[in-house]
């Protein structure tokens, strides 16, 4: 029996959809059905399950999503401090959220989390050449869900 998504493409393509939550960067939330506040919540929430692997188990991390050798210790360095770089993103986020600035953050969050789709788990389809494993479709769903939770903010 054959997995779903298991070919980088197919991954790219979950991941893909999140792109639409970019549309939230230009608009204001409506929020009918999903606030503002809990498309952010959720998409910090991931956030920090990523920055928190990143940071203290980086080595779980690349072995959980990649096939091929790990690489030197600067593998390891670049991932510590990525995931600093996200907690500290998580921090300034929330503290917009909580402030009053809800719609700021949810603008660079829309912004940010598209980038991160295109320059994360894309890039790795890209540039590791089939050496993501299957269990690299999980990024690509959380940050998906992400950009698809922002984009349900304005209906």
């Amino acid at each position: 029996h054959a997995s779903i998504m298991t070919t980088p493409q197919q991954r790219n393509l979950i991941s893909a959809a999140g792109f639409i939550g970019l549309v939230a960067a230009a608009k204001d939330p409506v929020e009918t059905y999903v606030k503002a506040s809990q498309a952010l919540s959720l998409g910090l929430g991931a956030w920090g399950v990523i920055a928190a692997q990143f940071l203290l188990v980086p080595d779980f991390f690349m072995d959980e999503n990649f096939d091929q050798p790990r690489p030197t210790n600067h593998a390891r360095l670049i991932c510590r401090v990525a995931g600093l770089g996200l907690f500290t993103a998580i921090a300034a986020l929330k503290e917009l959220k909580d402030t009053g600035n809800i719609k700021k953050a949810v603008k660079i969050f829309a912004i940010a989390n598209s980038a991160a789709i295109f320059l994360g788990p894309q890039s790795a389809e890209r540039e590791m050449k089939g050496h993501c494993t299957k269990k690299h479709i999980i990024p690509h769903i959380a940050l998906g869900l992400n950009g698809l939770a922002l984009a349900a903010t304005l209906l």
